[in-house]
């Protein structure tokens, strides 16, 4: 079985990896939810529990970029998080929103070994365009949602080892997360 330690440190680095490679109302949840709102006000989503917050500054060749995480261990095996940075508006400017998003997917695909998308869906949440994917190889799989708003890229997963995320749990955890400052 997978220690929680071990899926932790997979979600950090793969939202390193993001950056490295980087080139609306609440829906209830399965269980007993909590509301939960980012220390900046920026969003809201329904954990089951009290996330553990983490901020890390990722050095790339465009300058540092801070990233702060709030993960959630519903079990051994499986971990939800939201994590978000800020990068450098120039550099979000000069890029098309969609590259930006699908080389957001395309890191994570890659940190976990994943070689292919189960399903993707490109929308909008609140006016700004998303990216919504599921993958999974033999060791894991992920759901993920990825938004882009200005210059802030926020990255909504859940990660689970040896068997498949729940489709509707997924999908209200999912929609619970909202924009506040958007």
């Amino acid at each position: 079985m997978f220690k929680k330690l071990n899926i932790r440190f997979i979600l950090l680095f793969i939202t390193s990896t993001l950056f490295l490679s980087f080139n609306t109302n609440n829906s209830s949840m399965i269980r007993g939810d909590k509301t939960f709102t980012a220390k900046d006000n920026s969003f809201q989503v329904a954990f089951e529990g009290e996330p553990t917050y983490s901020n890390q500054v990722i050095p790339k060749a465009l300058g540092d970029v801070e990233m702060t995480s709030y993960m959630y261990e519903r079990s051994s095996n499986e971990v939800h998080m939201v994590s978000f940075s800020d990068y450098e508006e120039a550099y979000v400017y000069e890029n098309e929103p969609m590259h930006l998003l699908t080389g957001g997917r395309d890191g994570a695909l890659e940190s976990l070994g994943l070689k292919e998308v189960d399903t993707e869906t490109v929308g909008e949440l609140q006016g700004h365009m998303s990216v919504d994917f599921s993958a999974h190889n033999e060791q894991f799989y992920v759901v993920y949602k990825l938004v882009l708003v200005n210059n802030r890229l926020y990255q909504v997963a859940i990660l689970k080892e040896e068997e498949a995320v729940d489709k509707k749990f997924a999908k209200a955890f999912m929609k619970s997360f909202r924009l506040l400052d958007a």
